[in-house]
């Protein structure tokens, strides 16, 4: 192995994000020369931002996992009032039921949209507050902390990933995809008007209910595991940037450079 390889790439790593933190920092102290203002500066426009971001984040999160379990229950209490109806055909002509009927399918697919906003905003949200952490610990100084709450976030995240995967698997063992997509597809197109059509829906739903109470659950269980963990990440990041900033003003503007 080279002299470049045992030593220049090590070092260029280990100095490139130390060396971005002291540019943005100087940047600051050239606009800022009074430290309350240098203080302050940091704490609204990097400390303050991120805990915004962090926090509305990890709202979403949290209305992400109570989502699940509220997307299989409207379908199950649809599900329910359907075969209700199919059992008790004097129903039919209640015009009452009917909307009582209308308004369970408008809720359940109501469910399903903000369960796919959801999805997409955390995306979204989990990468923005992962952004501004990572900036406020290279203008605290913080970057090795960073790093090192990184690496057990990752891991944490991974794990959870990981459980969903197998579980996922697991409940769907027995089913192939295809199987799943022609009964879905066999309840939106089966023909309710005749006693056979009904009898079909109602073995249909049956049949897939399970499976989707099934994702609904694990989806919502490792999904609190990803919150919780994004939770922790977010606190100790925010926690050591805050302890670095107040340490460094102690000393006064020279304590930034050592």
């Amino acid at each position: 192995m080279s002299f470049t390889d045992n030593f220049i790439k090590p070092l260029a790593l280990s100095t490139i994000p130390l060396f971005l933190g002291s540019l943005i920092f100087v940047g600051v102290i050239e606009s800022y020369k009074d430290e309350s203002t240098l203080k302050l500066k940091i704490l609204e426009e990097y400390f303050k931002p991120s805990r915004e971001i962090s926090s509305a984040c990890l709202k979403t999160q949290n209305e992400l996992y109570l989502q699940y379990p509220m997307y299989s229950s409207s379908l199950r209490l649809f599900s329910e009032e359907m075969t209700h109806l199919i059992d008790n055909p004097s129903l039919n002509s209640n015009a009452e039921y009917e909307i009582i009927l209308k308004t369970l399918a408008e809720n359940h697919f109501e469910s399903a949209k903000k369960l796919k906003d959801l999805q997409e905003k955390v995306e979204i949200c989990k990468v923005q507050a992962f952004h501004s952490l990572e900036i406020l610990s290279l203008v605290s100084g913080t970057f090795d902390e960073f790093t090192e709450l990184s690496k057990s976030r990752a891991g944490a995240l991974n794990s959870a990933y990981e459980t969903r995967s197998i579980e996922s698997k697991e409940n769907t063992s027995n089913v192939k995809i295809t199987d799943m997509q022609t009964l879905m597809r066999g309840i939106a197109t089966t023909n309710l008007a005749s006693i056979k059509g009904q009898n079909e829906f109602k073995q249909k739903m049956a049949d897939i209910l399970p499976f989707i109470e099934r994702y609904s659950e694990i989806m919502s269980r490792t999904e609190t595991q990803m919150y919780k963990s994004e939770g922790e990440f977010y606190s100790k990041a925010r926690a050591a940037a805050s302890t670095q900033i107040s340490n460094k003003f102690k000393g006064g503007f020279l304590a930034w450079l050592f």
